[in-house]
């Protein structure tokens, strides 16, 4: 035992004397190296990657719900807790705006769904 607490002692007495001759490069080691490298690290994805312009880009034309579904039909559940507000059904009204009215089916409960939408083995529906 008397032989692990002087190796140890020995160990703390190294690493003093080292701090205490060159503390300008420990200091170097410890503060500044790190901080350039994080700074590098931060850079670098800009070197990589171009700067983004934050999400804005070049305006490009939202499509037509009716484009999107053709000739499929759209099946939605109108029941929630408090009923279908006024504003619920002006929405849907006016995102339905371009489908006819044989291709919009507002069902009551979602376990119509099942009956409404019914799925293959790899659960899409036709």
């Amino acid at each position: 035992m008397a032989g692990l607490f002087s190796q140890t002692r020995a160990l703390c007495e190294k690493c003093f004397l080292i701090f205490y001759r060159t503390w300008a490069w420990t200091a170097i080691r410890s503060f500044f190296l790190p901080v350039i490298f994080m700074w590098i690290l931060g850079y670098a994805q800009n070197l990589i990657v171009q700067p983004g312009q934050y999400g804005i880009a070049d305006p490009i034309p939202i499509k037509q719900l009716s484009e999107v579904i053709g000739d499929g039909k759209l099946v939605y559940v109108a029941s929630t807790v408090g009923g279908l507000t006024s504003d619920m059904r002006n929405v849907m009204q006016t995102v339905t705006l371009g489908l006819r009215a044989s291709q919009v089916i507002e069902l009551d409960d979602p376990v119509d769904l099942l009956a409404v939408c019914k799925q293959n083995l790899r659960g899409s529906s036709p």
